[in-house]
């Protein structure tokens, strides 16, 4: 799970066009890393994202390198640097819906740590 730390501030700040074209750039980052069929937006400024399975290194380094390319949407237009946070759990044997709380509960992790983290560790 993926989520635009305070974007309501930059919708707020920059108005609402500009808040469209940042959930539509992170849209396209994620369908680049992931494909277009494996993402979809769950709730507001939150994006979902189904992987294939892969290890803890490579879906760790795929989630740093989504959130290094949102970090750098501000500084290319002239705003403050755009932070995300990320949450990621593996399925294993769980049910699709019963590996989604474990993703959110990550993804709550990384922004009471501070926001713009990410917080996949697989226990």
């Amino acid at each position: 799970m993926l989520d635009i730390d305070d974007l309501k501030e930059y919708n707020d700040q920059y108005g609402h066009q500009y808040g469209d074209e940042i959930l539509k750039t992170a849209a396209n980052f994620m369908a680049k890393e992931v494909g277009f069929e494996n993402i979809c937006r769950y709730e507001g400024e939150e994006f979902l994202a189904l992987l294939p399975a892969g290890s803890l290194d490579e879906i760790g380094g795929m989630a740093e390198n989504l959130k290094r390319a949102l970090n750098d949407f501000g500084s290319q237009r002239g705003t403050p640097e755009l932070t995300v946070s990320i949450g990621a759990a593996p399925k294993g044997e769980l049910t699709f819906y019963e590996t989604l709380p474990a993703a959110d509960t990550r993804l709550c992790a990384a922004k009471n740590g501070g926001k713009n983290k990410t917080s996949c560790k697989f226990t």
